[in-house]
């Protein structure tokens, strides 16, 4: 039987805790999102509260109030036993979690890897092999989705519009349109959402 895990998110960019939270109700994964907070001050008091106090928290590394490292070593209480799970959006993380024993993945993780290492750190088995549930298919045209999955690859504008013979301003003009669809403000965003969703 699947068991569901209450889950607190902290990240000081509210689009990308929405983001967040979207993908984890969207995919039907075995997270219950408690509360979300754009600062990690504010998770931690969340944390003090028995009512509110989650199981685990998944919080953003670099935010200017308390970063989530600090926030980590403040919750590591006996009192409290909440796992901390930290994503970031930079790769330059591994000799600080090294010195402080935090997992840290990346902001384009899938809910599957997610939700996965919720398990492992929780010990709840039944994550372990949790598959995500899509309830609607990506609402981007094939161009639109191709044109996000070469940026993801890292390609640059000139060289996607030159692959899909196509001028730079239909690319953008491609680009701005899958904001819309997607009700997101960035690049990074629309590709963040289409990665954890397994649309590209």
């Amino acid at each position: 039987m699947e068991c569901s895990i209450t889950v607190g998110i902290v990240d000081n960019d509210p689009l990308a805790l929405q983001a967040l939270r979207e993908s984890f109700i969207r995919q039907d994964a075995p997270l219950h999102v408690r509360w979300t907070s754009t600062t990690a001050r504010e998770a931690l008091q969340y944390c003090q509260d028995p009512m509110q106090r989650p199981r685990l928290i998944f919080s953003d590394i670099e935010m200017p109030d308390m970063d989530g490292y600090r926030l980590y070593r403040e919750i590591q209480d006996p009192e409290w036993p909440i796992e901390v799970i930290g994503i970031s959006a930079f790769p330059n993380v591994h000799q600080a979690v090294q010195d402080t024993g935090l997992v840290v993945m990346p902001k384009e993780s899938t809910v599957k890897d997610m939700v996965q290492i919720a398990g492992l750190l929780t010990a709840e088995s039944s994550l372990l092999n949790w598959a995500p549930v899509l309830r609607s298919k990506h609402p981007l045209s094939d161009s639109e989705l191709e044109v996000l999955r070469r940026y993801a690859r890292g390609d640059t504008t000139p060289a996607i519009a030159h692959a899909m013979h196509v001028s730079e301003s239909t690319l953008k003009t491609f680009v701005k349109r899958s904001y819309t669809k997607l009700n997101v403000h960035s690049r990074t965003e629309a590709i963040v959402l289409c990665v954890r969703n397994g649309w590209i």
